[in-house]
């Protein structure tokens, strides 16, 4: 009792805790800012905020399009979609009411006594329907809130907390991806809770606490019962689940307040916290429930863990004589190696009879598991020795590990030249550590920048060895050679796995050590490691030499410039995006070069398919593809391939951490990312066997030019040419320092050098820096200055002293401001200029008149100008006051708009583009793509007009699949529209896509662009037409392959079938549909109709089954349990959803014609599924012969109107069945007069074919009699004598005579001269009334 009593004092001094924080919370600055940002969103209706809940769930602050840009300087996202609620909007009308006496209330009335009347203005309440939008789909300013901090740290015992309260907690819990910034929540319908996974430790289980609190106080199943209990908000609900989640975290010593008073806080209604202050009893009860819920499982599940590590105790023993002549090995269970020393320390002589036995009696379990006839005790690793000649008892890892401390010592001290290899200890603690390079550890926040964390502690010494027995000069070569046999020719003594990132070998040259961690490129030298390895404290660090920390390695695949440039077949590989390219003026390097990635990964997977012959892929593919396409191409498409497909378990840890390196941009074309082309399709194993290969094979390359490579600080191996080393070795060493420093000319081979100054004085730690296209240009005037005749001394050339030149006046300028080029020249009127967009293209050039100014004075001018001017050529781009002007060269900038003028005309691309367009473009309802481009167009100035945008269209033009006619089924139909305007392409997206556009029922999807963002129609157009390429390839590839797989499959089944009838689809009927062999079961029913009978005969008192129709495949020659069946009708419902899953059955035509039978036979069954219009035709097709004439005439009629004009009866029909129903009842209530006006017309408008098929319709129109049968019905009652139907010849004859006299037409006007009024009626040439009365006294007469 004294314990319950400690521990509800220690919850209820929690939940105090969580008050005084929370009321410090309120009387913060901070929450006063999130009031005033609150206050500024709407109050929603409860109907708006059922309309809100039902569209988006997880909606918190919800505004308006504009209300997000004005309100919160914010922005709705390209793409998202609105939330559509009800809006107020009344209208005024004016209607004339009783004039009434302002004081009395009462009617007035005019002098004659009648009432006065007075027009009054009044309000008509009205809705209408807008778009609203959640903060989670806008991006811009954040909105003030009350922080929940994400909780990061660790806990002990986490994964015994997660079983516990996954046993505590009344609904499974399951961790799974959750969208959005949710952490979790309580399903009550599903009864589950789910948990975001990939979080903290400390957040993972406060969530779990929080979801389990709601379902145990809001879960509506469990509490019905308890009819009394008031019905709680949802911020009453959120107060009490987050209270009780902090109140048990922190009974277990986790702290949350940093993620739950803010979170409280945001829930609460004021700073009175009324939901928390009502719940305290609530809150303090559960978390009391759970806190000792939780602590019986805790101890629970430590009492089942020491058990089983007793139970999971297990050691080897040897029992042996000298000479191994005899041998016993025991298996020793329940006792670890020290106990089992222990124990045997303590035998005498008796127990020595049969150790044994001994071992049983102090609690263990003992199997022999191997003795001198069976086999070799050598299989297994020994934890003790018993000698039992001399008694002598040896702890085998106690040994091992002293003889590991003597191998360290000897590697660190000893006299000879060594290396170590470290491998990690198999230790869950570490998890995070194995196979992960420094540069992932480092992102991850695991390491710090000195790598100190990498710890000898945390590492065996798995081998030492010589290193004299590995091949290398240097130390780099040393490595590498280390590494290359470490992974393909294991030591037979090697018990360690393959080399790999995180391993580490130590080194022990010439009494120095040094320490390399295998990183995912290369070799990372760890000077602390080995401190803490040789146990040093201090080192004077600054007599070292500087290191480097990383080392050229095996995983570079960077060639010597020389050996490029001779090498080199394929265009320089372009590693940046789209858009880099765009704004820098490179889209043509990057076409190529994305054009030729796409070739090397297609290469590839040819490749690979190639030389794969099911379990061997062979080992020499890779250097010919890295000689044609280059190393560093072929590195960027395998690390994409990884980095995309990073989900996928089948490619090595390895691989993958070496992928992660690479560092690949979202290179994003309109929300879709190109780089997803270049993943290599081929299967994931054999892929990851390539990757291993392609890194060997550069590996290898390496090597062999390591070979006289000069390493420096830099990190850079600048190879020599052979001929250089050769003449620099055997020059007179009395060569003068100039003679020295004269680059050489000779060379050999076919090898050119990579010319180089040769300083006398160059040091090994001095830099050697890339200068790009600048090489040339530096070198000449290095060359050109030592020819003069100036000193050198080091680096330093010394010039001589000039008279300064005399300050010339500037005659040109170009700057970079913003998104536009500006050059400015002087002339004899004053100063031209010149405005250029980022491709260099020339939008606007005139003359300042103005020369007695200076040229920056004059551009100061230019730019007032440029800003004040509304330029409707969008000359000014997105040039502001603030902007930073950018001093560029201005002959370069000349030379750059040169060249762009040398490109051909970019108006052209457009226009050839747009002729391809109309070439392959299959029309839309009768819509060229310029007819379709002008309605977007108006489409587009609508909605500019309404939403009031600032901006102006340049061009539009139909782009996508159908503008090469390669659209599919469904397709929609993309037109981009170039604008000159500031506005952000993702806003002006979502204005124009947001009410949606359609053309002949096909969606049209608007693409906005900019010249300053994505760029113009003449560079953008390009990218779509390489894309489309690419596409129609791929189409062209699948389609010959289907072609391809097609005939052998044909030739295939002629080969082996040459007499195979075709497959053999019958039905079956089932007793019980779920399991078939319960009650009967038929099969091989040839016919609908014997199938339905069948099915119709099963009684239903038989057995509690549901009763089922099935369609079967049978293909001659195969196995019975081959075939392909299912249950296509069971009970009252015929189930076409399931065909979906069975390609095998919807693609058979004959099964498809048997299933429409079935459903034609059952027209009360429910159908689940949607017909597709083909299939819905041939049902109504087989229905015909037992139809009304109604119900006949309104399937041709339905058919007609079908094939006149599909796009039509698409848009306006929910389905064949719908329309042939709503037509049968006009015919029925002979509500004829629209379908006959439709026909008129189309008899006067279609092609001779429709006019027939209208004409032959019209006249059955006119024919048709509703009551033909009820009056034949009337006929035979007035026959019946005596309940004897009288069926005389004679009577029959009179009875034929009279009804051909009831179908024989009255007298009436001509169809000609009906159709004649008609026509004349519908285009206004006739007098309307008199033709609508002749139409219904025709009808009449009908």
């Amino acid at each position: 009792m004294a314990d319950a009593k400690t521990e509800k004092q220690k919850v209820k001094e929690i939940t105090d805790k969580l008050e005084e924080g929370l009321k410090e919370l309120f009387e913060s600055e901070k929450y006063r800012s999130y009031l005033s940002t609150m206050s500024k969103f709407h109050n929603y209706s409860f109907n708006n905020t059922l309309l809100i809940a039902m569209q988006k769930p997880e909606a918190t602050l919800v505004a308006g399009y504009k209300a997000w840009q004005k309100n919160f300087n914010r922005h709705v996202n390209k793409g998202e979609k609105g939330i559509r609620i009800l809006a107020p909007a009344p209208y005024k009308i004016k209607e004339e009411r009783d004039k009434l006496d302002p004081v009395t209330g009462e009617v007035m009335l005019d002098q004659d006594g009648m009432p006065q009347t007075e027009e009054v203005e009044i309000k008509i309440p009205a809705f209408r329907a807008v778009s609203v939008f959640d903060v989670s789909q806008t991006d811009g300013e954040p909105i003030p809130e009350l922080e929940a901090k994400e909780l990061l740290s660790t806990v002990e015992g986490y994964e015994d907390f997660i079983k516990a309260i996954t046993y505590v907690a009344p609904a499974p819990i399951g961790f799974e991806d959750i969208p959005g910034d949710s952490k979790g929540y309580f399903s009550p319908t599903e009864n589950r809770i789910a948990v975001q996974e990939g979080m903290s430790e400390s957040q993972t289980l406060k969530t779990m606490v929080h979801e389990t609190a709601h379902s145990m106080l809001h879960n509506k199943e469990v509490n019905k019962g308890d009819i009394l209990a008031p019905v709680k908000d949802r911020n009453t609900k959120e107060v009490e689940a987050e209270s009780i989640a902090y109140t048990v975290c922190q009974h277990f010593g986790i702290d949350t307040s940093e993620y739950s008073f803010g979170y409280i806080a945001g829930w609460s209604s004021g700073k009175d916290m009324k939901e928390l202050k009502s719940s305290l009893d609530t809150i303090r009860r559960t978390a009391s429930e759970l806190i000792t819920g939780i602590e019986e499982q805790l101890i629970e599940i430590q009492r089942d863990r020491e058990m089983m590590q007793e139970q999971e105790k297990e050691s080897l023993l040897l029992i042996q004589n000298s000479d191994l002549s005899e041998y016993s090995l025991l298996s020793v269970r329940g006792m670890d190696a020290a106990e089992v020393v222990e124990a045997l320390s303590a035998m005498n002589e008796d127990d020595r009879l049969s150790i044994a036995a001994y071992l049983e009696s102090r609690g263990a379990w003992t199997t022999e598991v191997a003795n001198e006839q069976t086999r070799e005790f050598r299989e297994y690793h020994l934890d003790v020795r018993y000698n039992t000649d001399t008694n002598e008892i040896t702890d085998i890892k106690a040994a091992i590990e002293k003889n590991r401390a003597d191998r360290e010592a000897q590697l660190l001290h000893g006299d000879t030249d060594k290396y170590g290899i470290y491998q990690l200890k198999d230790d869950p603690g570490l998890r995070d550590f194995h196979f992960a390079g420094t540069a992932e550890l480092l992102k991850r926040g695991i390491l710090s920048d000195d790598f100190r964390e990498i710890q000898p502690g945390n590492y065996n010494l798995v081998y030492a060895g010589e290193l004299s027995d590995i091949h290398g000069q240097s130390q780099m070569e040393k490595l590498n050679a280390i590494y290359e046999k470490f992974n393909i020719d294991h030591p037979a003594d090697y018990r360690g796995h393959s080399l790999s990132v995180s391993d580490i070998v130590v080194l022990h040259e010439d009494g120095e050590n040094s320490a390399h961690f295998v990183d995912s490129y290369g070799f990372t030298k760890l000077p602390e490691f080995m401190r803490a390895l040789e146990g040093v404290k201090e080192q004077d660090t600054q007599k070292a030499e500087p290191e480097e920390k990383k080392e050229t390695s095996g995983h570079d695949v960077q060639k010597p410039e020389a050996e490029q440039t001779e090498q080199k077949t394929y265009p320089d590989f372009y590693g940046h995006t789209l858009r880099y390219a765009a704004d820098h003026g490179e889209v043509d390097r990057y076409m190529e070069s994305h054009k030729f990635d796409r070739e090397c990964k297609e290469a590839i997977e040819g490749t690979i398919r190639q030389n794969f012959d099911g379990m061997h892929l062979n080992h020499d593919i890779v250097k010919p593809l890295a000689e044609k396409y280059g190393a560093e191409r072929m590195a960027f498409i395998l690390a994409n391939t990884l980095q995309q497909e990073s989900w996928d378990g089948r490619f090595s840890r390895d691989n993958k951490a070496w992928a992660s390196e690479f560092s690949i941009p979202e290179n994003l074309v309109h929300g879709i990312d190109m780089n997803r082309e270049l993943i290599v399709s081929s299967h994931p194993a054999v892929l990851d066997g390539f990757i291993g290969m392609f890194r060997e094979e550069v590996l290898e390359q390496e090597k062999e030019l390591s070979t006289g490579q000069e390493k420096v600080t830099s990190g850079h191996d600048v190879q020599k040419p052979e001929t250089e080393q050769t003449v620099m070795e055997q020059s007179d060493p009395e060569q003068t320092e100039v003679e020295k420093s004269e680059p050489q000319t000779e060379q050999s081979g076919k090898e050119k050098p990579v010319e180089i100054p040769e300083l006398e004085d160059l040091d090994e730690g001095d830099e050697i820096i890339d200068l790009g296209d600048e090489k040339d240009k530096v070198l000449a005037e290095m060359r050109q200055s030592l020819e003069g005749g100036q000193e050198t001394s080091g680096h330093n050339v010394q010039k001589p002293e000039q008279a300064e030149p005399e300050e010339t006046a500037e005659t040109e300028l170009a700057f970079q401001i913003a998104d536009r080029y500006i050059s400015v020249q002087k002339t004899e009127d004053g100063y031209g200029y010149s405005v250029m967009d980022l491709n260099y293209k020339e939008l606007y050039e005139d003359i300042y008149h103005n020369p007695d100014i200076s040229i920056r004075e004059a551009f100061d001018e230019i730019m007032e100008d440029l800003r004040i001017i509304p330029f409707d050529n969008g000359a000014r781009g997105n040039i502001h006051d603030r902007d930073e002007r950018i001093p560029i060269d201005y002959d370069g900038l000349m030379e750059k708009v040169e060249a762009a003028k040398a490109i051909a005309p970019q108006s052209s691309v457009v226009a050839d583009f747009k002729a391809k367009t109309n070439e392959l473009f299959h029309e839309i309802s009768e819509m060229n793509p310029a007819e379709i481009e002008e309605t977007v167009k108006c489409h587009v100035r609508a909605q500019l007009e309404e939403s009031g945008m600032d901006a102006m269209i340049v061009d539009v033009a139909v782009v996508g699949s159908r503008c090469r006619g390669l659209e599919q089924e469904g397709s929609d139909l993309d037109v981009v529209v170039e604008f000159s305007t500031n506005e952000r392409e993702d806003e002006l997206f979502n204005m124009l896509n947001e009410n949606g556009l359609s053309i002949g029922g096909v969606k049209v999807n608007i693409d906005p662009i900019t010249a300053q963002r994505t760029g113009s129609l003449e560079t953008y157009l390009p990218l779509v037409e390489d894309y489309l390429e690419g596409m129609r390839e791929a189409m062209e590839r699948d389609l010959a392959a289907s072609i391809s797989r097609e005939e052998n499959q044909k030739e295939t089944k002629e080969s082996l079938f040459q007499e195979q009838a075709e497959p053999e689809v019958t039905l079956t009927v089932a007793e019980c549909g779920e399991f078939h062999n319960l009650g009967e079961f038929y099969e091989n029913i040839p016919t609908v109709e014997e199938a339905v009978a069948i099915w119709k005969q099963i009684p239903p008192e038989r057995m509690n089954g549901i009763p089922a129709i099935g369609v079967n495949i049978h293909t001659p020659g195969t196995e019975a349990f081959e075939d392909v069946g299912i249950d296509i009708l069971t009970g009252n419902r015929i189930d076409l959803d399931i065909l979906e899953y069975i390609p095998d059955i919807k693609g058979n035509p004959q099964a498809m014609e048997v299933i429409a039978e079935l459903v034609a036979k059952l027209p009360e069954m429910e159908i689940d599924g949607r017909m597709s219009e083909e299939f819905e035709a041939k049902v109504w097709e087989k229905r015909m012969p037992d139809l009304t004439p109604a119900e006949q005439l309104a399937v041709e009629i339905d058919r007609f109107v079908y094939d006149y004009d599909t796009a039509l009866y698409r848009d306006n029909s929910q389905s064949m069945t719908v329309n042939v129903s709503e037509i049968a009842e006009a015919l029925n209530q002979r509500d004829t007069h629209d379908i006959a006006l439709w026909l008129v017309d189309v008899f006067s408008e279609g092609t001779e074919p429709e006019k027939e098929k209208a004409m032959e319709i019209l006249k059955k129109l006119t024919e048709y009699k509703p009551l033909a049968k009820v009056e034949e019905m009337e006929e035979q009652n007035y026959n019946m004598v005596d309940n004897v139907l009288n069926n005389g010849a004679g009577e029959k004859a009179q009875k034929e005579e009279n009804k051909k006299e009831q179908e024989r037409p009255a007298a009436r006007t001509s169809l000609k001269a009906r159709l004649a009024e008609k026509k004349a009626l519908v285009f206004g040439q006739g007098k309307d009334h008199e033709a609508q009365e002749n139409i219904k006294n025709n009808q009449r007469e009908m």
